[in-house]
């Protein structure tokens, strides 16, 4: 944004947030940085003063490899040449629902890395440039959409190869039915707590819902959060309030339960997701005073109730929170 002014050159990132480092101070983000407001209030900092940790942007995890370093210098090449920068790689070809060969095939051609005679040439390769069916030169345009031979054999493979997918598809499809994952009976004695989140991409705002379960109580808790970034952050928070919740009450011998199978394996194993940073660290540091304290996975259909408190926090218009949590009728 230019150069600092005399009031900004020395600011950290500890001087936009307050509460101990709890919560930013927009009153002091507005004037400095303005352009990146949403996004800085997006970054949920922790409450239990979690340790910074070096992130490297182009992964999920956060963790650097070198073949993601690989990546991003090839990228950044391709850039430079002028190449469409809007192009999500990993989005368009890595992530696409067909066959890995069909990806990696679809990978090279979009780098150009078929070896048709014109690249073979280029690289100073002495063969035939011309296409071994028509004559013509043959380049990956030629190959691929005006040699006549090939544009019938393409058809053809095209044809097979999805017959092919769709089958394997539905093959897989039926195993995952079978193996199924379920939901783990719950130890005699615990309290259950079930946690969920409904999230909305247009205004990137949130509904929270949390209940506690236990011979003697079931009780509701509801809140709506603005500035989050992804359903998965959402389901996070949710969590991490049903924790705080917990320790309000002074519970112990918890089994907290979630529909987010990924917030769940992030837990149980250590899985690093860089975005989470903050939360996951905060629910772990937290949940140490509910010994004996699990996380598990439980079907979406199971966790009606707290999807549908999320749901209605929200939808809701008008504020809905005394002291952040609601306590909900039976």
């Amino acid at each position: 944004m230019g150069p600092p002014t005399e009031q900004s050159a020395e600011l950290c990132v500890a001087d936009l947030l307050i509460q101990e480092g709890m919560r930013w101070n927009r009153r002091k983000i507005q004037p400095v940085l303005p352009e990146y407001e949403e996004q800085i209030l997006s970054l949920k900092p922790s409450l239990t003063g979690v340790s910074d940790k070096l992130i490297w942007l182009s992964t999920k995890s956060g963790d650097y490899s070198v073949k993601y370093g690989y990546y991003v210098a090839v990228e950044s090449d391709v850039q430079i040449a002028g190449a469409d920068t809007e192009f999500d790689w990993s989005k368009n070809v890595w992530k696409l629902d067909c066959a890995p060969k069909v990806k990696l095939f679809s990978w090279k051609l979009l780098k150009g890395a078929l070896p048709v005679g014109e690249r073979l040439i280029e690289r100073h390769i002495e063969v035939d440039p011309t296409c071994k069916r028509c004559g013509c030169n043959e380049s990956i345009i030629h190959l691929l959409f005006q040699c006549q031979f090939a544009q019938k054999e393409t058809l053809s493979s095209a044809i097979r190869l999805a017959r092919e997918w769709n089958k394997d598809s539905k093959s897989e499809t039926s195993g995952q039915i079978r193996n199924r994952r379920v939901e783990l009976p719950t130890p005699n004695g615990a309290t259950i707590v079930r946690s969920d989140a409904a999230w909305s991409g247009n205004g990137n705002v949130a509904g929270l819902g949390w209940i506690i379960i236990d011979p003697t109580q079931h009780k509701e808790f509801q809140r709506r959060m603005e500035y989050i970034a992804s359903p998965l952050m959402a389901e996070g928070l949710a969590l991490r309030e049903a924790v705080l919740t917990c320790l309000e009450l002074g519970l112990r011998n918890i089994k907290m339960k979630s529909d987010s199978a990924q917030l769940i394996k992030c837990l149980n194993t250590g899985e690093h997701v860089a975005e989470l940073h903050n939360v996951l660290s905060d629910i772990l540091l937290l949940s140490s005073g509910l010994v004996p304290v699990s996380f598990a996975w439980l079907l979406r259909e199971k966790n009606v109730e707290a999807d549908t408190l999320a749901k209605c926090a929200l939808n809701v218009v008008e504020p809905l929170l005394v002291g952040e949590t609601v306590i909900a009728p039976n």
